[in-house]
């Protein structure tokens, strides 16, 4: 599938910001299976597979905690996913 085609299905669902901008948390899917509760048990034997057994279950757990993110934490989860990006795009030839 190619990844303008399809949408960023996460495991642990985005209210869940503890998993939220884990890159282990989120996958290239078709829409429909994202739109399906992201066929969560298929991609929890694929998070096992990719990251090692029990990376989706510590993810799991990982959820589940209560944490709050200061201004500057979310701050630096933006930059880092900015720089992420933009050498993506100049890896692919994407002008930004």
């Amino acid at each position: 599938m190619m990844w303008k085609s399809g949408d960023c299905g996460h495991f642990q669902v985005r209210g869940n910001l503890n998993t939220r901008w884990v890159i282990m948390n989120a996958h290239l899917q078709c829409g429909r299976c994202n739109m399906r509760d992201g066929e969560q048990s298929k991609h929890e034997r694929y998070i096992d597979k990719r990251y090692g057994a029990g990376t989706a279950s510590s993810l799991e757990s990982m959820a589940r905690a209560t944490s709050k993110f200061t201004t500057r934490e979310i701050l630096d989860i933006a930059e880092k996913f900015e720089l992420l990006a933009r050498a993506e795009a100049e890896k692919r030839g994407i002008v930004l």
